[in-house]
C-alpha cells in the first residue's frame, strides 16, 4: 500500500474497518481528521506525476488552505501518526521534517530564521513523538529530539535533546 494511503488509514480512520458512510462522516465532521485527510491527499497527488494528479493536488491544497489556513509544500516530510487537534494557522516550511507521532496545535510555525535561508534548506528536523503547543515557533537549522514538548508561544532557535520541555525563548527545562 502507498505510504500516504497507509497514513490516512492510520491517522484518520484509526485502522478500523468501516463502511463508506462512516468513513465519510469521520473525515467530514471532525475538523482534526479532515485537515489530516486533506494534507495527506495533497501530498499523495503532489508526489505523482501527470496533469490530472497536478489538478487534484491543487484542489486539495486550496481546500486545506481555505478551510484551515494550513500552509505546506509537497517537499515537507511528515511522518506517520500526525495529530492536529486544532488545525488552524499552521505553517510547515518547504523542507521541514516532522517525525512519526507528532502532535501540532494551532498557529505553529516550523520554518527558517531568515528570508534567504530557504535557498540553503536551513529548516528544522523534529523527532518522533514531539508535541508543539499553540503558537510555538521552531526556526532555523536545528534538531528537536524525540519526545520533546515545546510550550505555548515558545520560540525555539537552538537544538534540543530528547525528552525535553521548552518554554519561552529557547529555555529548556
Amino acid at each position: 500500500m502507498n505510504f500516504y494511503k497507509e497514513c490516512i488509514e492510520q491517522e484518520v480512520y484509526a485502522n478500523q474497518r468501516l463502511n463508506p458512510l462512516a468513513r465519510y462522516k469521520i473525515r467530514t465532521y471532525n475538523p482534526s481528521k479532515n485537515a489530516v485527510y486533506l494534507l495527506r491527499q495533497y501530498q499523495y497527488y503532489a508526489h505523482k506525476s501527470g496533469f490530472i494528479n497536478n489538478i487534484f493536488a491543487k484542489k486539495y491544497y486550496k481546500k486545506l488552505f481555505s478551510r484551515y489556513n494550513i500552509f505546506l509544500k509537497e517537499t515537507t516530510e511528515i511522518g506517520k501518526g500526525l495529530n492536529m487537534p486544532h488545525p488552524t494557522g499552521i505553517i510547515f516550511g518547504e523542507y521541514a521534517r516532522l517525525g512519526e507521532g507528532c502532535t501540532v496545535y494551532q498557529h505553529v510555525t516550523v520554518g527558517t530564521k531568515h528570508i534567504d535561508d530557504y535557498k540553503e534548506r536551513l529548516y528544522p528536523e523534529i523527532g518522533d513523538g514531539c508535541v508543539l503547543f499553540a503558537g510555538a515557533c521552531v526556526l532555523g537549522k536545528i534538531e528537536v529530539g524525540s519526545g520533546t514538548t515545546v510550550g505555548c508561544n515558545s520560540i525555539l532557535t537552538k537544538s534540543v535533546p530528547e525528552n525535553s520541555t521548552v518554554v519561552g525563548n529557547s529555555r529548556i527545562l
